[in-house]
This record gives structure tokens, sequence and C-alpha cells, in this order.
């Protein structure tokens, strides 16, 4: 059990299943993590509400090689019904004070080499709702939000480069 508390909404994670393997078969490292996420709201304006999701990852590091170098990974990460608000306390260590709202479905499975310095995701079925951010440091005092998102497709990115195969994004903006 893993929680936090900031001034508005605290947030918690339980049903935590998490296997770190070193020298396995396939890679030197492996993670296999699955967990449930609640986030619930503490203004006492407003009335009590909690909204849980679930999420779960795996990841390969130096795939095919027996030594752990940290030269590639693969990531396999799964969302289910998962609160965007669980993202603020990072967005807010990136960019400052962030509030966000909103729930995001889909799986994306993603490749980095170290050699090439690049990543590549496969993004399926991905699903945000109800998507909305404040965060003043970046944007000021407007809200940006978007009421539905979905994305399907390949992209691949490297310093010089961002590349996009048979991918599609759809999205109604919101005000």
């Amino acid at each position: 059990h893993v929680s936090s508390t900031s001034e508005a909404r605290t947030w918690q994670i339980d049903q935590l299943n998490l296997v770190a393997e070193t020298s396995t078969e396939s890679a030197p490292l492996m993670i296999d993590a699955q967990c449930r996420i609640a986030t619930s709201t503490t203004d006492p304006e407003q009335p009590p509400r909690t909204e849980t999701g679930e999420i779960a990852f795996v990841s390969h590091i130096d795939s095919g090689s027996e030594i752990l170098n940290f030269n590639a990974a693969d990531l396999r990460l799964e969302m289910q019904d998962l609160p965007m608000s669980f993202a603020a306390p990072l967005l807010q260590r990136l960019i400052g004070p962030t509030v966000t709202t909103g729930r995001i479905n889909g799986k994306i499975q993603s490749s980095y080499s170290a050699a090439s310095n690049s990543v590549a995701m496969q993004v399926e079925q991905l699903n945000l709702r109800e998507f909305a951010i404040v965060a003043p440091q970046l944007i000021g005092q407007d809200q940006f939000s978007l009421q539905h998102v979905t994305a399907n497709g390949v992209i691949e990115a490297s310093p010089n480069l961002v590349s996009a195969q048979q991918f599609n994004l759809q999205s109604d903006v919101g005000s």
C-alpha cells in the first residue's frame, strides 16, 4: 500500500503485485507489475469522490544479452480506466503545480535502443476521456481540455526524426 496526499487529492496504490527477476532466459532483468490506483478528492468545498483504475506493465531490459547494461528496453503498458489525476504529482515535479482529470484505457508497447538513441511505440486502442489539465507555469490560467481522444499506430522517435506509421489520432476538443 503506497499513498500520497496533495492539497485537494489523495492517491493510493494497492493490490500491488511486483516481480523483478534477474538473469532470466530472455533478459538479464525482467519486471512485471500490476496494481490498482485510487484517487480521492479532499477539497472540503466539493463532495468526496473516489476514482479507481488499474495499470499493468512488463519490461525486459537488454533482451537477448547476458549482461545488464541498460542498452535496450522493451515495455508493455496496459491501462484500464486509469484516472489521469494520478499523473499530477509527476507532472508537478516537471512543470510546477498541476491539476489533471480524465480517464485513460489502452495498451502501449515500446522499445528503447541506446545504440540508436531511439524509441518506438506501438499504441493500441488508446482511449482518453474527459481530459483536462490546469498548469499555470505552462499555460497560464487557461485550462486545456479534450472530451475524447483515441489513438492507434506506431510512433518512432530519435534525436533527429519523429515518424508515424499508420497512426490514427481522433479527438473532440472541449472548452
